[in-house]
Formats: structure tokens, sequence, C-alpha cells
């Protein structure tokens, strides 16, 4: 479902989902999006018609609601599959589910359930790829056009969509037959500071602190060491990364 204009993809998906006009797999594609968001109402900056703003259908019955974390993995992996395939940039997963470039944000998802006695009736997956957008308030935000050769030309919005896609469906139909073990080993391979001694803030209490991210529980919380020997878990918004 295409539209030229809309305030949110997943908003516009949802309601869809609310007026039983929708099958899996469809997606809501707008060139101009103007009142995106990320994870907990997060502003998503994009320039219209430059870069890929879309949201994804799903009816995940197969998933209960503790193993919902599996959408964030494969949507991730899916991601970075997609911009490697088309443009040979490898880039890592920020955990939860942004796509970085070093350091700088290429991409960020916004997943949203609901959930009938313990299992999934429908995902609604929101993804703000940077493509082609050449400038940017925020700072951290980086498009795949300028980390490309200056003489590239742009690229397809269309076939990078396209690609994800095909990616995401590979990584999907894996988590139906319940391979969970290989997505996650996978996901742990691509995330950002993986195994890294880096320092990190506890949004509980404001304190930093020094660890090292070790995997993520059944529910997709982090898992990181820290110098006193503990292994300490976060979810989103509990911890916050250091850039430097």
């Amino acid at each position: 479902m295409y539209l030229p204009l809309c305030q949110s993809t997943n908003q516009s998906a949802k309601q869809y989902i609310r007026e039983g006009k929708f099958s899996e797999g469809d997606i809501v594609l707008t060139d101009m999006q103007t009142a995106g968001r990320g994870q907990r109402g997060s502003a998503w900056e994009a320039e219209p018609y430059q870069n890929l703003t879309f949201s994804l259908i799903l009816k995940p019955h197969f998933l209960v609601a503790e193993r919902q974390f599996l959408l964030n993995q494969i949507s991730s992996l899916a991601l970075i599959d997609a911009i490697m395939e088309q443009t040979a940039i490898s880039c890592s997963i920020k955990w939860p589910n942004d796509i970085f470039y070093h350091n700088q944000k290429l991409s960020g998802m916004l997943i949203e359930t609901a959930i009938h006695k313990n299992t999934l009736q429908w995902a609604v997956i929101g993804i703000g790829l940077n493509v082609n957008q050449k400038h940017f308030d925020t700072p951290r935000a980086v498009s795949l056009a300028q980390i490309r050769p200056p003489y590239a030309t742009d690229i397809q919005i269309n076939v990078m969509l396209s690609s994800f896609c095909r990616h995401f469906e590979k990584y999907y139909l894996q988590a139906k037959r319940g391979d969970y073990t290989s997505i996650k080993a996978l996901y742990l391979k691509n995330l950002y500071q993986f195994q890294e001694v880096c320092s990190y803030k506890d949004c509980n209490n404001q304190q930093l602190f020094k660890g090292q991210i070790i995997g993520i529980d059944a529910q997709g919380k982090l898992a990181i060491a820290t110098n006193d020997q503990r292994v300490r878990y976060f979810a989103f918004k509990e911890v916050e990364f250091s850039y430097s």
C-alpha cells in the first residue's frame, strides 16, 4: 500500500488492521512521513523522497509473547543483509534494533504488537533507513549516500525495499521453523560493541560504569558483564551507550 503522504506508516498500518483490510506481509510505504516515530516516541528525521520509510504487517501467531524480541532480531539482520547486498557497506546492529555504521545511525525501527492469550496476534514493523539524504540536523545521523563515494549514483529505494523483503522472508521462515539459536548467534555476531569493554550509563541511577556486552536473554534484555564480575540485564531505555 503506497501512501504519497502520511503522518506515520505505523499509524496507517494499525488503522488497516483495525479495519481488517490487510494480509500478512502487506507493506505500507510512503515518500513523505510527517510524524515518523522511533522507540518510545522519539522523532525520526527524514527528507521527502530521499529515504526508505515503511511498515511491514505480520501475523506471527507462532510466537509467544516472551519470544517477540525475535522480530527485532530478524528485522535487523534482514536490513544489514540488504544494505550489504545493495551497497557493499558493512553495518552493525546497535541493541535493540538500530543499524549503525561505525558510531553513526543509519536506520531506526519501531515494532508494535498485539498479544492475545500470550500469543502475538499481529505485529507492525516500522523502519526508517537513511538512503539518499545528504544533510541531517542530528549530528549522529548518517545516510548510505554519505558513506558511499561521491561519484556513486543514487541508491534506488524500491530496490533496497525488495532486497529487505527477500532477506526478511528468509529469516521469518527460519523463525517459524523454530531455529531461534542460529538467529540469536547471527544477531550477536553483528551486534555493536559486542564483547568490547566500553562505558555505559545506568539510566535508573544515572551512574556510569564499564562493562562488556556478552549477550541477550530470551526476552531481549541486554546482558553486560561489569568490572565487579556481575552480569547485569537491561531493558530498553535502562542503559545508554558511550560512543567515544
